[in-house]
Formats: structure tokens, C-alpha cells, sequence
């Protein structure tokens, strides 16, 4: 499917509200994968998408620390 026809049923959704967030920037020591990186970004993005759907700040957790180690 192309774009168009998205952004045409996007339209006949009525009002949507869209929040972005800029999560902190990944510094890595260059000892993990690209694997472990993609793996801590998913973690960190999820809890961010479910705090958003959820309605309520996410909670403080240690893995969020800004590095892939984790």
C-alpha cells in the first residue's frame, strides 16, 4: 500500500493527538553488538510507548541507564 491511502484514512479519523518524545542519546563504549544496542533501544522505547499509552511517567528503572550494556 502506498502513502496515500494512509494519509486519506488517517484523515477520516477525526481528531488524533500525537505526542513525540526525544529519548536521551545511546553512548556506547563500543563493546556491544549491534544486536545488545538494538535490544536496550527497543527496551527503552517500549516503556516510553507504554507510559504514553498508559497515561502515567514511566517508571525510574537502573536499565535505563544511557548505555547498551545494560
Amino acid at each position: 500500500m502506498t502513502l496515500m491511502p494512509h494519509m486519506f484514512e488517517m484523515l477520516g479519523v477525526g481528531l488524533v493527538t500525537v505526542e513525540v518524545k526525544f529519548h536521551d542519546p545511546v553512548v556506547g563504549d563500543g563493546s556491544e553488538t549491534r544486536r545488545s544496542l538494538a535490544e536496550f533501544c527497543q527496551r527503552v522505547v517500549g516503556r516510553g510507548l507504554e507510559a504514553a499509552l498508559s497515561g502515567r511517567p514511566p517508571a525510574a528503572a537502573s536499565s535505563d541507564a544511557v548505555s547498551a550494556n545494560s
